[in-house]
């Protein structure tokens, strides 16, 4: 299979560019493929931590992962993958893993999480291509909380990773209610 390092220019004059680069290199992979790293655009306004308008970069960037069926892996633990690190930051994903349907089949358990940002003002991603299967449903039997050893239990599996940003999206909002 295929690791494709992207390094996305952080220039406006140069995004169109970069973007037909990468549209011509997805054109020319052949096999399993996984593009990875800073692509320097966001793709939705939900990626950024304040209001704004989708740029036309984000728009063409979700054109191309459309045309060419790439599939972005769901990072577990955080929503932004890149602070500027200012007293009012702004904090944005421009990290990602995007796969082909090949890849896919391949490793269809691959996760991504985010590591310590110590240095850096991107948080560096982890991809592991291997993963226990777990029951996709869970249901809450009131009884449980009688049970001796409940909460220990419960704190302990609160903390396991999910592999969804919907989940973070909703505590996000529910937050902020």
């Amino acid at each position: 299979w295929n690791f494709i390092n992207v390094y996305g220019v952080a220039q406006i004059e140069n995004k169109d560019r970069f973007l037909s680069e990468f549209s011509s290199i997805c054109s020319k992979c052949k096999g399993p493929t996984i593009f990875g790293g800073d692509f320097n655009i966001i793709r939705t306004n939900e990626e950024k931590n304040k209001p704004g308008i989708l740029s036309k970069w984000s728009i063409l960037f979700n054109s191309i992962i459309k045309m060419y069926g790439l599939i972005e892996l769901d990072l577990l633990d955080r929503l932004y993958t890149w602070s500027n690190n200012r007293c009012n930051p702004t904090f944005e994903t421009l990290d990602r893993f995007l796969v082909n349907p090949e890849w896919d089949l391949l490793f269809h358990n691959a996760m991504v999480r985010g590591l310590d940002r110590s240095l850096s003002d991107h948080v560096p991603l982890l991809l592991q291509t291997e993963e226990k299967k777990r029951s996709h449903e869970f249901r809450y039997e009131l009884s449980w909380k009688l049970r001796p050893g409940f909460r220990e239990i419960m704190v302990n599996n609160w903390t396991l990773p999910v592999r969804s940003k919907k989940v973070l999206m909703f505590g996000k909002k529910k937050l902020k209610d």
